[in-house]
């Protein structure tokens, strides 16, 4: 199944003065505002540290690889040490389209093992300066103790993918899928945007499982030298394949804790606040939210499995109407 254009999209083209990698926009819907959504920057951490300057370019929405001129970005916070995650508010600039991951519409906790995931990131490969959506398969699951580079350490799962340092920071997703039937079994709104379907009595959804941060393993910095003698001196490493085919995947659930880390919630909810009093204070109508969200719904691993057997399985017979033999 292919990616759904929107997410595609949604990655953006990160560059620091000696560095290079991918991101991806991320959005949050206001607990305090009905229709407002908070919008972040995403990345791996080891991409944007050090780094003076930091800019991003987002894709045309034409989707033919075109970028937009870069954005400056100086807000990057690292929320956890032992996490290679960076992320930084993002307001839209005029005059451009976005896309983004939603938090609460298009995230699964848990892929399965063995799952083919699509992941995107920024190939560069002269003349070729674009994302790229790529391939891989869920080799291992919450993997923890593994080495992935300075002072990171954190449970991930391991993908068999080829994998480029340009990929660093490349958002991935899983396809799911369940029985389209009448009325729906599913206990959950399938995510806005996403289904894939009718494909025979099959809908597909594309959710966001996780982000590219490390890979094993690099080839020994002689064969780096000698792979690299054309490239750009800001990014040496660029173009160097993963020796292993192993990705290194930050799982969805330690990006979503810390979207929704009491920090980064108290700082929505000001930031609601003062847009509410300013609408007021503008002769602006002001809908604010009935419920506040906490935690957002999440598409839990287990939650879809639940109601996808509970969409597939076979009702037994009675004894009474069961055929003698």
């Amino acid at each position: 199944m292919p990616l759904d254009r929107g997410m595609m999209l949604s990655s953006v083209h990160v560059e620091g003065e000696t560095s290079i990698g991918t991101g991806f926009f991320v959005t949050v819907a206001s607990d305090v505002i009905e229709g407002e959504r908070h919008g972040y920057v995403l990345t791996a951490h080891h991409v944007i540290d050090g780094q003076r300057q930091v800019t991003i370019r987002v894709q045309h929405q034409s989707g033919n690889g075109e970028l937009y001129d870069p954005e400056p970005i100086t807000d990057w916070r690292h929320p956890v040490k032992t996490l290679d995650l960076a992320l930084a508010p993002h307001d839209p600039l005029p005059g451009r389209q976005y896309a983004a991951v939603e938090l609460e519409n298009h995230v699964i906790i848990g892929p399965n093992l063995g799952a083919p995931i699509f992941y995107i990131g920024l190939f560069v490969a002269p003349p070729v300066d674009r994302m790229m959506a790529r391939s891989g398969t869920i080799g291992a699951l919450d993997q923890e103790g593994l080495p992935h580079g300075g002072p990171y350490d954190y449970v991930a799962h391991l993908v068999d993918c080829r994998s480029y340092e340009g990929f660093s920071g490349s958002p991935c997703f899983v396809e799911v899928g369940f029985p389209q039937l009448t009325p729906s079994p599913l206990v959950v709104t399938p995510p806005r945007g996403m289904p894939k379907g009718p494909i025979g009595k099959m809908l597909y959804l594309s959710l966001f499982c996780g982000m590219f941060t490390a890979h094993y393993d690099d080839p020994p910095e002689e064969e780096q030298k000698e792979a690299t003698e054309v490239a750009k001196p800001a990014c040496p490493k660029e173009r160097v394949i993963s020796k292993y085919g192993v990705g290194v995947m930050l799982r969805s659930e330690e990006i979503c804790d810390v979207l929704m880390s009491d920090a980064l919630v108290t700082e929505r909810r000001e930031k609601d606040e003062k847009a509410a009093r300013d609408r007021r204070a503008s002769g602006f109508p002001v809908l604010r939210k009935a419920k506040k969200n906490v935690v957002p719904p999440h598409l839990t691993r287990e939650g879809f499995d639940d109601a996808l057997s509970r969409a597939t399985r076979l009702v037994t017979p009675s004894a009474e109407s069961a055929p003698e033999g």
